[in-house]
């Protein structure tokens, strides 16, 4: 016999729900797929994948500022920024343990001159 999972939300009075029905509408008005198509920030394409943003002039300008601001309360902190590779050699991966971990939502291994590479699996420098 097949089951099937029925999730619900109630609330003790109609004041409750009406006030969780008012978040959602606020929710879908701060959605930020929906500002930034309206105020033409970004756009995302299914020929180049989804949740994938193509920034438009508006929006860099919009991202470098913020951008500007988080390196510049970083560097006020006594943080300094480092950068490296999005790609690694299969054994760095090995020895880190990511490989084991990550390696079934990881995008399969690149072959570069007889070495196999891997996509970092995190946004974490090595």
């Amino acid at each position: 016999k097949m089951l099937q999972r029925i999730y619900g939300v109630s609330f003790p009075d109609k004041k409750d729900l009406k006030k969780h029905l008012n978040l959602l509408e606020e929710a879908k008005r701060r959605d930020h797929r929906t500002i930034g198509t309206e105020l033409d920030l970004f756009s995302v394409s299914d020929q180049v994948g989804p949740g994938l943003v193509l920034w438009h002039p508006k929006g860099m300008r919009v991202r470098h500022q913020i951008e500007d601001f988080w390196r510049a309360a970083h560097f006020e902190g006594g943080y300094e920024l480092v950068g490296s590779p999005h790609i690694g050699r299969s054994t760095l991966w090995e020895t880190s343990g990511h490989l084991e971990f990550y390696k079934e939502s990881m995008y399969s291994p690149m072959d570069v001159d007889g070495q196999s590479y891997f996509a970092k699996p995190m946004n974490c420098p090595f």
